[in-house]
């Protein structure tokens, strides 16, 4: 019994060494084994549970952690864990009060502090949050997570200069910490630092949430200097639907400039619309029969740092989506149709989108998108001017669209099968009225005036304070004064119809 508890001894000691480098799956393999020479011994199943946390293994995680908890249902850690369990897997006012436990029999629990903190952000109590990290930061002044997460705060109250502080306290402590060189890039970003902005942005592939879609082990990763004529370079999309619009401007530089063919591997919904980017660019949905000759991988968001983009330089021709003319009659005769319907002649067709994918900044929020009583505030104002209302959403289920037409809109769902048809119908329209999200980015790329609508605070590809927009020439930002306020955009909005509706009488 002595032998076996020495060898259990001896692997859980290996597990600790190797948890405090980082060597997770090594770590948990080490602690596995000690629990079997060793079953439910507490210091080795919570050590367990905390590697595979670090491995996104929520599944196996839990059973240890309940383990655990079953030995000792007050433990510290054990409750910490579970917090974080629960944190991760979406159980957020559970979370929440794990780490109230903790912190009720510990009111200096670092990691219980700084887990809620970021909880309290989820929730946008902020200021209930900032509380949280600034007692961690008193008990661990050199505490990188609570650097971080106040910065994140800071943030959110706009306080950037002095968040990108903070961020860049924590890089001092941590200096390849990927969420404070990532985070630090995006505060720079917002405002108009992008020359170190996306260098620290570069940082975002050590996030544990951001993943490398697509990318080939095999391939190198193109650094920005020039390849050679005629050689090929993958292009690998990432995160939103809008990010890959946005930044779309510049594959067909790569041709141009660089003399690349190139292979963009696209989210199936965008590849027809990619496929009017330029002659030379071959748009694939999916890996497999790729060309064995790809000499170059890149990250579309990597682009702007590779091109040396600043606010002087933004590549922003629009449109730079090219239309063939195959659907433009359908979708002339279908707004035509619209109007004729209505036994009226509008003075502007106008297209709305008011909801985006359930995710903002990086977060799964709905703050940027108009709830029920400002979307109808709005269809309600611009009903009063003669207009005529477009759904450009392609996402309404069967009660939404009952809800939107009996508002007056004319919905299109059923014809929206992908972006492509989407900006057909946009550049059929007069005007785009959007929240920021993939419609907004799509109708300023095909250069339609366009009123962007942005929460507070938006999101870091926004800027700050300015109307306009360096990326969109044809865009008009419109503001909310304070998080959650609408009514205030509305008001603001009709103004700029109004006298965008004078310039053109």
């Amino acid at each position: 019994m002595d032998n076996q508890y020495n060898k259990s001894k001896k692997y859980f000691d290996n597990g600790l060494e190797l948890l405090k480098v980082k060597s997770y799956s090594q770590a948990e393999t080490a602690f596995r084994k000690a629990n079997e020479l060793t079953p439910n011994r507490m210091s080795v199943l919570l050590n367990l549970s905390t590697c595979l946390i670090e491995q996104d293994q929520w599944d196996e995680a839990f059973k240890f952690i309940s383990l655990a908890l079953e030995l000792i249902p007050d433990d510290e850690d054990a409750l910490l864990n579970l917090g974080i369990y629960q944190a991760h897997t979406s159980l957020t006012l559970e979370a929440l009060a794990s780490f109230n436990k903790v912190l009720s029999k510990n009111a200096k629990n670092e990691k219980a502090l700084i887990n809620k903190g970021n909880i309290l952000q989820d929730i946008f109590q902020h200021h209930e949050a900032l509380d949280c990290f600034n007692i961690a930061l008193e008990i661990n002044p050199t505490s990188v997570e609570a650097l971080i997460g106040r910065g994140n705060v800071k943030n959110f109250f706009k306080l950037y200069d002095s968040a990108i502080k903070d961020f860049g306290a924590a890089i001092n402590l941590d200096p390849e910490n990927p969420k404070a060189n990532t985070n630090k890039g995006m505060a720079l970003i917002r405002l108009g630092d992008f020359k170190n902005g996306w260098k620290f942005y570069e940082h975002r592939w050590g996030i544990h949430d951001i993943k490398r879609y697509g990318w080939q082990a095999n391939i190198p990763t193109w650094n920005g200097e020039y390849g050679g004529d005629k050689k090929t370079i993958l292009v690998l999309s990432e995160q939103g639907f809008g990010d890959n619009i946005q930044l779309a401007r510049y594959l067909p530089l790569l041709t141009e400039k660089y003399g690349f063919n190139v292979q963009f591997y696209s989210p199936k919904a965008l590849c027809t619309l990619m496929q009017t980017l330029h002659p030379k660019i071959k748009v694939v949905s999916n890996l497999i029969g790729l060309p064995p000759n790809i000499e170059y991988q890149i990250p579309i968001m990597s682009l702007p740092y590779l091109f040396g983009t600043d606010l002087s330089n933004i590549p922003a021709n629009t449109p730079y989506f090219f239309l063939p003319p195959d659907f433009s009659l359908k979708w002339r005769e279908r707004i035509s149709e619209s109007a004729n319907t209505k036994s009226w002649n509008p003075t502007l067709q106008i297209g709305i989108c008011w909801r985006g994918s359930g995710k903002y900044a990086g977060q799964a929020n709905a703050r940027r998108d108009l709830n029920s009583q400002s979307l109808e505030l709005l269809v309600s104002k611009l009903k009063d001017q003669n207009v005529q209302l477009h759904s450009l959403q392609a996402d309404l289920d069967l009660q939404d669209i009952q809800i939107v037409k009996d508002l007056g809109l004319y919905v299109h769902q059923n014809d929206l099968s992908d972006f492509l048809q989407t900006a057909y119908l946009i550049n059929e329209l007069d005007i785009v009225i959007s929240i920021d999200t993939a419609v907004g980015h799509l109708s300023g790329a095909l250069n339609k005036l366009t009123y962007l609508l942005l929460p507070d605070p938006p999101d870091f590809m926004s800027l700050i304070d300015r109307e306009d927009t360096p990326w969109y020439p044809s865009t008009l930002l419109i503001r909310q004064d304070k998080p959650g306020d609408w009514t205030s955009v509305i008001t603001k909005l009709m103004q700029h119809l109004n006298r965008q509706k004078k310039t053109t009488a």
